[in-house]
């Protein structure tokens, strides 16, 4: 609309004796088509994708959640029969550890070895077993094997990469195979509608106006977001045949601005709503209603 604008087609319409209201249907069509995406995604894909993430992260041991025990230099020993020390740990990074030294204790019976690795770079991540044990890697380092009763019993070997047997994990860091219980965000929409059912039939606490409020939320959310595609493909008519003069630069400022604002509006009044400060329908549509 712009373009049309600043290239003068605007005015061409209107000598020929139509509005740039003419304009409106393929605004619409394309804010309707969004709209129609937007619904699929809010109201099916992401409470399916929400779910799914949630069970996997409880069935799957991954390498960042041992990385955040693991703390640059300090003696990491909460693994039974292990001591690990790190001296770094990149930003960003998942299960890379820097200048890394591992010991290994001896296990029970004769001839039982102990085991000190001493590796410029390390990573960990779940064995392929799914049998909830971890897999380290050393990379360009040197593994030292003894006896303490034998000290003839010393080897070393230096190696570019070494994997050592993987470490069967104690139970709290042990995945866990239980679906976790679905949160209002979860819920297809007939679930969300039992929710909110169940919720109405529950006796009164303030646990039953939570639960009311949740599902409400999320159900009005599920539609505002969708709609604001249609409104703001409406809205690019009035604002792109005003700024005659203006650039592609001040109109992409102009709509980032819009944005920005309604998204501000938009999660204030959902924390509101959600919170019981304010009516669910108003915090959730005032962005909508604004932008209308």
């Amino acid at each position: 609309i712009g373009r049309l604008s600043a290239d003068g087609e605007i005015v061409a319409l209107q000598a020929s004796g139509l509005g740039p209201f003419q304009l409106i249907r393929p605004m619409a069509v394309h804010g309707l088509a969004t709209l129609a995406v937007a619904f699929t995604i809010y109201a099916f894909v992401q409470p399916w994708a929400s779910y799914e993430l949630r069970a996997m992260q409880g069935r799957i041991l991954t390498a960042r959640n041992l990385s955040t025990e693991i703390k640059p230099r300090v003696f990491f020993d909460a693994l039974p029969g292990y001591v690990i020390f790190v001296d770094e740990i990149p930003p960003g990074t998942q299960g890379v550890l820097e200048r890394t030294v591992l010991y290994q204790a001896s296990d029970s019976g004769r001839n039982a070895t102990e085991r000190l690795i001493v590796a410029k770079d390390a990573t960990i991540a779940p064995a392929t077993d799914r049998q909830g044990r971890l897999r380290l890697v050393f990379k360009d380092g040197v593994a030292h094997s003894f006896r303490s009763d034998d000290p003839n019993s010393y080897r070393s070997v230096k190696f570019d990469t070494f994997a050592p047997p993987p470490i069967v994990l104690p139970p709290w860091m042990q995945s866990s195979d239980k679906r976790p219980d679905k949160t209002v965000s979860d819920m297809p929409p007939e679930e969300l509608w039992d929710e909110y059912r169940a919720a109405r039939a529950s006796p009164a606490s303030p646990i039953r106006g939570f639960r009311l409020r949740s599902a409400l939320a999320e159900a009005h959310r599920r539609l505002a977001l969708p709609l604001a595609s249609l409104l703001f493909a409406l809205l690019a008519l009035p604002l792109g045949v005003s700024r005659v003069r203006s650039g592609k630069g001040a109109g992409f400022a102009l709509s980032l601005g819009i944005i920005l604002v309604y998204w501000m509006i938009f999660t204030s009044g959902t924390e509101q709503a959600r919170g019981g400060r304010v009516p669910v329908a108003l915090g959730i549509w005032a962005a909508n209603i604004i932008v209308f």
